[in-house]
């Protein structure tokens, strides 16, 4: 039986994994997106690259196994390795891509449910540190942080 629950998480752990992968890329091809349909806005520009680097930096503390490069995003963002915070950000930038053209519709939709469900599984989850260990490789305790 503990076997069988086991295997489970990981097969669950595994999908969050691909669902957080698909969610930065997507932001990275809505960003581009944004600024070719708002060529010559300087707001859309300065939204699209901003969702461009943070979907790159989301990218990067998913798939990189360099320590120089995760130890100073660890350093700066320790909320990108839990639920709670790579949830709000999906939420945060799905909402803020959010617009009328229909492809745009689409992925901020998709983004925007993968940020909630992020965020329902920090509250669902009972040993989320665990398993957010499991899917980013490290995961901030942060009751041992020094203020």
């Amino acid at each position: 039986m503990m076997f069988t629950i086991k295997k489970d998480m990981d097969k669950n752990i595994k999908i969050l994994y691909y669902f957080s992968l698909v969610s930065a890329v997507l932001m990275a091809i809505e960003g581009i997106i944004y600024i070719l349909i708002n060529p010559f806005s300087f707001n859309g520009f300065i939204i699209g690259i901003v969702t461009i680097f943070i979907s790159f930096v989301l990218c990067l503390t998913q798939i990189s196994n360099e320590n120089k490069i995760q130890n100073i995003i660890k350093k700066y963002c320790p909320f990108l390795f839990t639920y709670i915070g790579r949830g709000a950000i999906l939420v945060f930038f799905g909402c803020i891509i959010l617009t009328t053209h229909l492809i745009l519709i689409i992925f901020s939709s998709t983004i925007i449910f993968v940020g909630i469900l992020f965020i329902l599984l920090h509250f669902i989850s009972k040993n989320h540190y665990e398993e957010e260990k499991e899917i980013f490789g490290w995961a901030p305790n942060f009751s041992e942080e020094v203020v």
